[in-house]
């Protein structure tokens, strides 16, 4: 953590709290950090940067939203398997809105299907599109 005030301080410490549950209005997370301030350097009501230190967690997969279907049961993504459509649902990890990160539901080489009808339903027949191939 850096404060502006004491610029050539930096101050170490631990995420020893949280609030378990985003602010809906600002998808924020309440968290309070235990710091050694024995010296009384930081005073209540400073201005702070904190920076974190998070482990890496599982690999993600990026899903364009052109990919995703949102209904009754959650995020999806249709994904082209054997000439059918398949339904896999998505733990999201973070929407940006023009795509997603899914921590789970997808595995390498799934092949996506973009904007998918708004009837999708798992085992539905997909005809393949023919793709265009670069001109020579």
């Amino acid at each position: 953590m850096t404060v502006p005030q004491l610029p050539e301080r930096e101050f170490h410490g631990k995420v020893t709290r949280n609030a378990q549950a985003l602010q809906s209005g600002t998808r924020t997370l309440l968290t309070e950090v235990d710091l050694d301030n024995r010296d009384g350097a930081l005073a209540a009501g400073l201005f702070c940067v904190v920076y974190l230190d998070v482990l890496a967690g599982a690999p993600v997969a990026l899903v364009p939203s052109e990919a995703v279907i949102f209904d009754k049961s959650g995020l999806s993504a249709a994904v082209f398997e054997d000439g059918m459509l398949r339904l896999r649902h998505l733990d999201v990890l973070v929407d940006d809105g023009a795509q997603l990160q899914a921590q789970a539901g997808l595995k390498e080489g799934d092949r996506l299907i973009l904007n998918p009808p708004q009837l999708a339903a798992d085992g539905m027949r997909v005809i393949e599109a023919a793709t265009k191939e670069a001109p020579h």
